[in-house]
């Protein structure tokens, strides 16, 4: 019994309980009971249990009765699990009538999901809709069965009524589609789409679909379809993203913005990223004067080195390049020198910590 992992083991074990009838599971859960205390008997013994509840749900219940109270919630989920494979809707009809009944909701739906179950689920959950679980556990098996067969769960969702639990599924569904699909899902949003979700849906569409470096085919399919006022937000995101590595690109694409205000303050974050780019040029410049000055440190064993020291021709920097107009002249650094700056001609103070 000890070969193998445990989901072969289990899987065998259930196979081999088809065999016992209620009785015969009975004893050997006595049996069992007698055992020393091991994780593997442990694995045993629920197993049975849940055999008992595939074989008679409400009979398997009363024997939890004859339990102390720390071994009846053990054993319970295995009964619950057992007894929602065979008979679900008496099992789900047990459970809704206990008073507190969370940790044997979970038992049954992770049963029933582990089968696959899940418009079953689905259908159950959407009936007891406003019980004190209803929406958590709905919201988590649409999210499980949407990665399986999300073409049925769009059927399902387009036969629902109106209210917060189809909103709830609905929502999974975009979420996924938009995960999955998102040159899709934008044709969808833009064409067929709920009008007042339309900019909304655009917006996670294009932010999914130009993840990393790759907005190119997004940016392609704004400019074919602009300009519309529904498509300005995403194409000022993806202008402002563009921006970073094609300016030339983001500044055509940002001309089909349709709102005027958008379109301006567009403008004003480009001469934002402009500024930081510029800025670290002259960062970088502070960074290579720190380097060179600790390298003629260590190599001279001197405690201080001036900017003269290390650049010009035949030393560690041959040319250093003012970027807007600063002047790195008397900058010295010390072994203790953690911060060095430089001044902008109009007054800013830009700093380089090491």
């Amino acid at each position: 019994m000890g070969i193998g992992n445990r989901e072969e083991r289990n899987f065998r074990l259930d196979q081999a309980l088809q065999r016992f009838g209620f009785a015969e599971t009975l004893e050997a859960l006595k049996f069992t009971g007698e055992w020393p205390v091991s994780k593997r008997g442990e694995e045993v013994r629920e197993a049975l249990w849940k055999r008992l509840g595939a074989i008679n749900g409400l009979r398997a219940v009363e024997e939890l009765s004859l339990l102390s109270l720390v071994e009846a919630e053990s054993a319970r989920g295995a009964v619950i699990a057992g007894w929602a494979v065979t008979d679900a809707d008496s099992a789900w009809r047990w459970i809704n009538a206990q008073p507190e009944n969370k940790g044997m909701a979970a038992a049954y739906t992770a049963a029933l999901m582990r089968e696959g179950r899940y418009l079953l689920l689905a259908d159950q959950l959407i009936d007891e809709a406003g019980g004190k679980y209803s929406r958590h556990w709905l919201e988590k098996v649409a999210r499980e069965w949407v990665k399986y067969e999300p073409d049925r769960v769009a059927n399902w969702i387009n036969g629902l009524p109106d209210g917060r639990e189809r909103e709830v599924v609905y929502n999974v569904y975009m979420q996924d589609w938009v995960l999955r699909s998102p040159a899709d899902f934008a044709d969808w949003a833009f064409d067929d789409g709920e009008p007042e979700m339309r900019a909304m849906n655009l917006m996670a569409a294009v932010k999914v679909w130009s993840a990393g470096e790759n907005w190119v085919e997004s940016a392609a399919w704004l400019g074919a379809r602009a300009p519309h006022p529904d498509l300005d937000r995403a194409i000022f995101e993806l202008s402002k993203k563009a921006y970073e590595t094609d300016q030339a690109a983001a500044n055509a694409l940002s001309a089909f913005i349709s709102d005027g205000e958008l379109y301006d303050r567009f403008l004003e974050e480009r001469l934002t990223q402009e500024e930081r780019t510029v800025q670290k040029g002259v960062v970088n410049n502070l960074r290579q004067i720190a380097s060179a000055a600790q390298q003629r440190m260590l190599d001279e064993g001197v405690r201080e080195v001036s900017l003269e020291e290390i650049v010009g021709e035949g030393r560690h920097i041959s040319d250093l390049r003012s970027i807007l107009g600063e002047n790195y002249e008397g900058i010295t650094l010390g072994t203790d020198t953690t911060r060095i700056t430089v001044r902008t001609p109009d007054g800013k103070i830009i700093k380089y910590d090491f």
